[in-house]
């Protein structure tokens, strides 16, 4: 993947993820680990809490609405 641009919005976001919360869902799940970070994408505030279970001290990621963050390798 060296040199190669992908993007996640949403399940995107939560499948490249190591780790995710989804309300909708209703738990925690893992994704291919292509990022190394715990997620919650449309992040109103509340269940951060729930990436603790999440194994490993990597980066949590809280994405509001419309928000991004970009990682360079």
């Amino acid at each position: 993947m060296e040199g190669k641009i992908i993007a996640g919005e949403s399940a995107g976001a939560y499948v490249l993820s190591t780790c995710f919360y989804s309300k909708t869902e209703g738990g925690i799940f893992e994704g291919l680990g292509l990022v190394p970070v715990k997620t919650i994408c449309h992040y109103v505030g509340e269940n951060s809490e729930k990436l603790d279970d999440c194994s490993g001290e990597i980066e949590t990621l809280l994405l509001k609405d419309y928000e991004y963050k970009s990682f360079l390798k």
